[in-house]
Order: structure tokens, then C-alpha cells, then sequence
């Protein structure tokens, strides 16, 4: 009964190393076939997979505890490595993991979707092909990061920094 009462939300976040040069269709394709394999990967029929943006994904699986969502995790990631052949080229994805669980990360689905895209963010600066798990901590962390950020712009902009010299 417990696990019924859980529930997964994964973002995943694809790379593709592909040059500059390289038309957006093909673009367009890497992320349909990720599609795919996402959808052929879950064995689920009540889970919804969504393409998010050029190279987001969000996987939603109804009654999932933390240990299915990381098995599920792996082996989409697993599934995703296996190379696209795209014309002449050979196209090999890397993917960023971040997991949320209801009802411990969110009650309401966009609650959901925020704390896996901020773990998917945690999965990506801790390095290529990682998983990771909200962490309401380092969302704070984070917070306070980015407010950080914005009151240094503020003080820029009001000019309320004044600059010392001392020589050596």
C-alpha cells in the first residue's frame, strides 16, 4: 500500500556533442528517437514520458518508491547511450538524471517537475551520466546562489561598490 502512495518524476537532460555546423532537423531527430527509446524503455503502461525542450525529457511513473525510480533511471540511461546514426554521422547521448519523489518532494505536479529538474541540474554539475535525487538542501543552496547573484547585479547597476587601491 505504501508504494502506492509514491510516485516518480525524472528530467532528464540529453547531451549531444555535435558541431556547430550541424542542421537543427538533425537536432530535431536525436531528440524524436531519444523519444522513442524513452517510451520502448519503460516497461510501465501508466507512465508518461514527455519531450520537454531540445533536450529534455520528464518521465512521470505512478507508484514508484526511490529504489524503481533509480533502476528506471540506469537503464534509460543505458538505452539513450546506444548510438543514432543521423546520415553520416554517428551520434552517441549522454544523460543527466534528476529524480523527485511524491509526496517527499512536491505534492502538486509542478512542485514535481521543479524539484527533479533541480536534481536532473545537481546530476549534471556532478558530472557526465549521474543520477540524483532532490535534495531540499542543496535547492537552497542554490537558492541563495542565485539571489547572491542577483543582488551584486542590483549593487552594479546603483553603483554601490566602491573600489580601494593599496598597493603591495
Amino acid at each position: 500500500m505504501a508504494d502506492k502512495q509514491h510516485s516518480g518524476i525524472t528530467a532528464l537532460s540529453v547531451r549531444r556533442p555535435i558541431g556547430v555546423g550541424v542542421l537543427s532537423a538533425i537536432v530535431c531527430i536525436i531528440g524524436v528517437i531519444a523519444a522513442q527509446r524513452l517510451r520502448v524503455g519503460i516497461h510501465d503502461p501508466d507512465a508518461i514520458v514527455a519531450h520537454l525542450g531540445a533536450d529534455e525529457f520528464l518521465v512521470g511513473l505512478p507508484a514508484a518508491d526511490a529504489s524503481q525510480a533509480q533502476d528506471l533511471a540506469r537503464r534509460l540511461q543505458r538505452t539513450l547511450t546506444a548510438p543514432i546514426a543521423v546520415d553520416d554521422r554517428t551520434v552517441r547521448v549522454q544523460a543527466s538524471v534528476g529524480i523527485g519523489l511524491y509526496p517527499e518532494d512536491g505534492r502538486t505536479a509542478s512542485d514535481l517537475m521543479r524539484a527533479a529538474a533541480t536534481a536532473a541540474h545537481m546530476a549534471k554539475r556532478a558530472g557526465r551520466s549521474q543520477v540524483a535525487f532532490y535534495d531540499p538542501g542543496a535547492s537552497r543552496q542554490s537558492e541563495a546562489r542565485i539571489a547572491f547573484h542577483h543582488a551584486i547585479e542590483r549593487a552594479l547597476t546603483r553603483g554601490e561598490f566602491l573600489l580601494y587601491y593599496q598597493p603591495a
